[in-house]
């Protein structure tokens, strides 16, 4: 990263915020060498805040490396409560990685650390808009079951680290019965005496039914219940 573009950024706008990406090449440079060393006059003495954006890279460890360069380099002070807050003339934004879960772990490891939060905006970046994927509303298909010399066996996953992502095991059925499709556990669906509503989708590699948008729509439309 040049200082002259960093440095462009002040003169451009020598009053208020402005924020600037400063990991595009080496953060630990820009902070510590150009706005910590040669730009540090012009950033104390501007009319304003410079806010810098990490961004890149694993959040906090990027965000309490930022605020330590950030300190060495412009000082500031401890508030009532004990927190270390930067001086006036710099801030820190990170936009890059921040979701609902990653902002919770954030503000606790940044806290954690005897850090304000004075010190710390998040941005919105596009995946809180665009990020839509199968887990956004905890779905996916996973095998169940496996015929082994002719045996069926289950299958599922249960990991420790987070049994929220437990999959349900064995063979099963969807009926519908009263308005309202029903998931049930069954090896032989003659069992339950229900006309299943599942069909065969993938045999062996090959696509056995092939279903329009259009169809999925029109079916998804006369859903009424579905339990599992």
């Amino acid at each position: 990263m040049k200082r002259t573009r960093l440095k462009n950024m002040l003169d451009k706008y020598p009053t208020g915020l402005v924020a600037c990406v400063s990991d595009s090449y080496d953060l630990n440079n820009a902070v510590m060498n150009i706005w910590g060393d040669k730009l540090r006059d012009q950033v104390i003495s501007r009319q304003g805040t410079l806010v810098i954006r990490p961004d890149s890279g694993e959040p906090l460890p990027g965000i309490l490396s930022t605020f330590a360069g950030l300190w060495d380099r412009f000082g500031g002070q401890t508030n009532d409560k004990g927190y270390k807050v930067l001086a006036p003339c710099v801030r820190v934004i990170q936009g890059d990685g921040v979701n609902f879960h990653s902002i919770n772990q954030i503000v606790k490891g940044i806290t954690d650390a005897g850090w304000s939060m004075d010190n710390l905006a998040f941005g919105m970046g596009g995946k809180l808009l665009q990020g839509v994927d199968r887990d956004t509303q905890r779905f996916a298909f996973k095998a169940s079951a496996i015929r082994i010399n002719g045996t069926w066996h289950d299958v599922s996953k249960n990991p420790k680290t987070d049994p929220s992502k437990a999959s349900k095991a064995g063979r099963f059925i969807v009926s519908k019965a009263s308005g309202k499709y029903v998931t049930f556990p069954s090896v032989d669906e003659s069992e339950l005496d229900l006309t299943g509503e599942l069909k065969t989708v993938f045999l062996n590699g090959e696509l056995v039914s092939r279903t329009t948008f259009k169809e999925v729509r029109t079916l998804a439309s006369s859903f009424d219940t579905f339990t599992i």
